[in-house]
């Protein structure tokens, strides 16, 4: 027997009949050509009588009647069948098969009983549609059974009340949340349904009953959502409407602590139902304490004087939702002294207050004891956090910060302190952790980088920093704004790419009394005791001004190396005065591109001045390399009263090509040799050793 439902041709033919109520007068539904002339007045049913055990291969729904009075039959458009009763109602309803493939039904051949199919319908113009369709047994032998069919299933007129019975019409916001649509009588009917992308549903068919079940994620919606569906039975057309009523909701964006300054803070709330707002904390008073819908909530912190991190909740009573909801509001601590003024700055004195600078931004700050931050830094923070000073000013009160340690080779940009234009960083002295600070680009021990005016007065830095280009033991990059870098001091080995230096890596701005004892290298460029590169751009009218400062130990560059500075580009004018280096200097390369210079290794631009400084290091260097007691290039008439040591060096030139200033150990010992120096305010002889500045002495004993 094949597995039909009936032949095609019938099938669209049944469709347009039935949604259209067209008239089939002397229908013929047996698929076999013939009318058999069995038809009632209406013209639309037909019996056909079956010889038992003998399939009619072209028969409606490929009907079986065995010698055991059971009809059966096959066919991909059944999803149920069931016998109906006299009052309509139905009994004896089959399972839904999960496959309407290969359907196979079966009904006992009882004499006037009516069965109930239903049948798909695509025609190519709806979505999709079904259709009821009905048999009734009219006689049954020993050899035969006569089968009515029934098509439509009603004559009279209908209308809504007659066929549809909503509970309601709102599905369920959750997946799997249903909505029955109850019919009053069985007939045959389509559903089509609007498109809609943002709908999932599935819609399961009974015989008495349309289900509605949600598939789709919970939405997030304050208003509902609507769904057309239009059902058309016969010439009766009826449009309803599914409504999805979101289930209430509430969350909201999630922030970390806020600032313990006192003032006033908001959080976005998401919702779609009205809500309250309670909090029982003295120092968190709500502003907004009810709202409807998306929006903020605003609450007023007190300060947090008492130097710990504290929490709050405020709780969110939802309308609809049976639990309040919490909303953690933290704040870290606050100054216990000080208003942040220049008069009356906030103290620090223990970490949680150091932390605070932070949120408070630019304003005055005073610490009146040493902290140690080692405990407070975690292994999987990868180290410390910079404190955001902003334009403030920082007065470390000659006080050490320990403990600090970082370890983000990828980060650049990077130093203990974020600052913003005008910032002050004073009298604090910085020692790092035995892992030093490991990060890339722009890295210093104070400041990583600014492109605004910063300055940055009697401060030393301790430890070991690893760092990418511009890399510096106070600041990494400051290259292009004036920059105030006084008294400074830095003990440590500092390491970079390029442009690598003791004090800064790159920068354009005064530098004065700042002194370096240590190691500098750069494994790719150039390196310099102070300063690795004096910058200057075209459109800055910037000078670089660098007086009474001083190095000592190992510069390393692969390409430039400077005991003072490495390499300077000075569209305006590069000054040194009342300097000097006690490096080793060495340069790995060995081209005519390398260059090796007892204060400044390779200078380019044409305004410079090097008066009353002194070189006594070394120089190692391939025969290759351009090498200069004072400097490698420039002319002799910008150097004025400075001098360096030829046997220390082992060079005997200041500059290529011009000798003067080249002066034995002995000499350079002696105070005499030195012309028009002050020796009473800025040089001091100590015994049979080289002179020394003042200034930096003092720095060196505090």
């Amino acid at each position: 027997m094949k597995n039909i439902f009936f032949p095609k041709l019938c099938c669209l033919l049944f469709a347009a009949c039935a949604f259209f109520a067209c008239d089939v007068p002397n229908k013929e539904l047996d698929g076999d050509g013939n009318d058999n002339g069995n038809t009632d007045s209406s013209g639309e049913v037909e019996m056909v009588t079956f010889t038992k055990n003998q399939p009619d291969e072209d028969a409606l729904f490929g009907i079986v009647v065995d010698s055991q009075n059971a009809i059966s039959g096959s066919g991909n458009g059944f999803w149920q069948f069931a016998a109906i009763e006299g009052n309509g109602n139905l009994k004896d309803v089959k399972d839904i098969p999960e496959s309407l493939e290969d359907y196979e039904w079966q009904v006992e051949a009882v004499e006037g009983a009516i069965y109930v199919g239903m049948m798909k319908i695509d025609d190519g113009r709806f979505n999709f549609g079904y259709d009821y369709i009905a048999i009734q047994v009219m006689k049954v032998t020993e050899t035969t059974a006569t089968i009515k069919y029934i098509y439509p299933f009603y004559t009279e007129p209908l209308n809504a009340s007659d066929l549809i019975n909503f509970d309601t019409d709102i599905i369920g916001n959750e997946p799997g949340d249903e909505l029955v649509i109850n019919l009053n009588r069985i007939v045959p009917y389509r559903l089509s349904i609007a498109e809609h992308p943002d709908w999932s549903m599935l819609i399961e068919f009974g015989q008495k009953t349309i289900k509605f079940t949600n598939h789709h994620i919970y939405m997030f919606e304050q208003e509902a959502r609507y769904l057309e569906v239009l059902f058309t039975s016969g010439s009766f057309d009826y449009l309803f409407t599914i409504k999805q009523q979101p289930d209430p909701y509430l969350f909201f964006d999630w922030s970390e602590g806020s600032s313990g300054k006192a003032g006033s803070h908001a959080t976005f709330i998401y919702s779609n139902a009205a809500w309250t707002a309670t909090c029982e904390e003295s120092w968190c008073t709500l502003l907004t304490t009810s709202g409807s819908g998306d929006g903020e909530i605003r609450y007023e912190l007190a300060a947090n004087a008492d130097g710990r991190f504290r929490e709050a909740t405020i709780w969110l009573t939802v309308e609809g939702i049976a639990d309040p909801q919490p909303l953690a509001v933290s704040q870290r601590a606050w100054f216990k002294s000080g208003q942040g003024s220049e008069a009356d700055p906030y103290i620090i004195s223990n970490i949680s207050e150091l932390y605070a600078v932070t949120d408070a931004g630019s304003d005055y700050f005073l610490m009146v004891n040493d902290i140690d931050v080692s405990p407070f830094i975690y292994e999987e923070s990868g180290g410390w956090t910079p404190i955001y000073l902003g334009s403030g000013h920082f007065d470390g009160g000659n006080h050490t910060l320990s403990g600090i340690w970082w370890n983000r080779p990828d980060n650049g940009q990077a130093g203990s302190f974020n600052v913003a234009e005008n910032a002050v960083i004073s009298n604090l002295h910085i020692k790092l952790d035995s892992r030093g600070i490991i990060s890339g680009d722009f890295t210093g021990g104070f400041v990583g980088f600014t492109r605004t005016r910063v300055t940055i007065t009697n401060c030393s830095l301790t430890g070991n920093i690893k760092g990418g280009t511009d890399t510096g033991g106070i600041v990494g990059g400051a290259p292009y704004q004036f920059i105030n870098l006084y008294d400074c001091t830095v003990n440590g080995n500092i390491q970079g790419l390029h442009m690598v230096g003791g004090i800064a890596g790159t920068a354009c701005g005064d530098i004065k009394g700042c002194y370096f004892d240590g190691t500098v290298k750069a494994t790719e460029g150039a390196a310099g005791g102070i300063l690795g590169f004096a910058s200057g751009y075209p459109g800055l009218s910037h000078n670089t001004d660098m007086n009474e400062c001083a190095s000592k130990g190992q510069i390393e560059g692969s390409t430039i190396a400077g005991g003072l500075i490495g390499y300077t580009y000075t569209p305006f004018s590069l000054h040194i005065f009342n300097s000097y280096s006690h490096c080793s200097l060495k340069v790995t390369g060995n081209s005519d591109e390398c260059y090796v210079g007892g204060l400044i290794g390779q200078k380019t631009g044409k305004y410079w001045w090097v008066a009353n400084s002194y070189f006594a290091g070394s120089i190692s260097a391939g025969t290759a390399c351009i090498k200069g007691g004072i400097m490698c290039n420039g002319s002799p008439l910008n150097l004025t009263n400075s001098y360096f040591d030829k046997e220390a060096s082992g060079v005997d030139e200041a500059i290529p090509g011009w000798s003067n200033g080249a002066l034995t150990t002995a000499q350079m010992k002696n105070q005499s040799s030195y012309s028009e120096w002050d020796f009473s305010e800025i040089w001091v002889m100590n015994g049979s050793d080289y002179p020394t500045l003042r200034r930096v002495n003092e720095r060196l004993r505090q």
